[in-house]
């Protein structure tokens, strides 16, 4: 949890996280469908040029679909950790969170270990 979740009760939090989510599941579907189009689109031009029709378009799709199965799962594990809910206390109406050093910016750390 960071400043941005500090103090808010569950509702609140609740629907912070599902924002999130869909800004993630957004990303994910756009990706998806520029990669899809961009595949469509280059087969297309490429299958004109060098008269194949369809099959460089055909090859292009194909390739895409390991391509975008990878880069979404990049894209959620890399996202996964910022919206685990672990850290809510069960049973609570308001989140707990121990006092945050005000001096500190957010992200920077002092480099005592």
């Amino acid at each position: 949890m960071d400043r941005r979740t500090r103090g808010l009760d569950l509702k609140q939090f609740k629907s912070v996280f599902n924002l999130a989510a869909f800004g993630i599941l957004g990303q994910v579907g756009c990706l998806t469908i520029t990669i899809i189009a961009v595949a469509i689109g280059g087969g297309l031009l490429l299958d004109s040029y060098f008269q194949t029709r369809p099959w460089i378009m055909l090859g292009l799709v194909l390739v895409s679909i390991p391509v975008t199965l990878f880069l979404m799962v990049k894209i959620v594990l890399g996202a996964a950790p910022k919206l685990q809910m672990d850290s809510l206390p069960v049973g609570s109406d308001k989140i707990q969170e121990a006092p945050l050093n005000e001096e500190e910016p957010l992200g920077e750390h002092s480099g005592e270990d």
